[in-house]
């Protein structure tokens, strides 16, 4: 698996039955707030960590830098930069 530059962008992530569990609250609930967050606790939720679990878990485990100025030439490379810390909204703490 290849990643984009030191990897050390976050991205959050959520698990499937997590998702369903809130889409179900988020139903039965009908919160009041537009927008609402709802993220897992991955001890380290970057591009690397990411890349290096489903190469462990559906491949061979080796994972690999490309530098950054190589993909640059793609006009959506800024999507490979992505560095997002969120936390999850009060009602799904609640």
């Amino acid at each position: 698996m290849t990643y984009v530059g030191d990897g050390k962008n976050y991205i959050p992530t959520i698990h499937v039955s997590d998702l369903a569990q809130f889409v179900h609250f988020v139903v039965e609930k009908k919160p009041y707030r537009k927008y609402i967050f709802a993220i897992d606790h991955t001890p380290f939720p970057t591009l690397k960590f990411h890349m290096e679990t489903i190469a462990s878990s559906l491949g061979n485990g080796q994972t690999k830098s490309v530098n950054l100025m190589s993909v640059i030439k793609d006009p959506n490379y800024d999507v490979f930069l992505l560095n997002i810390k969120l936390k999850p909204s009060a009602i799904v703490e609640e």
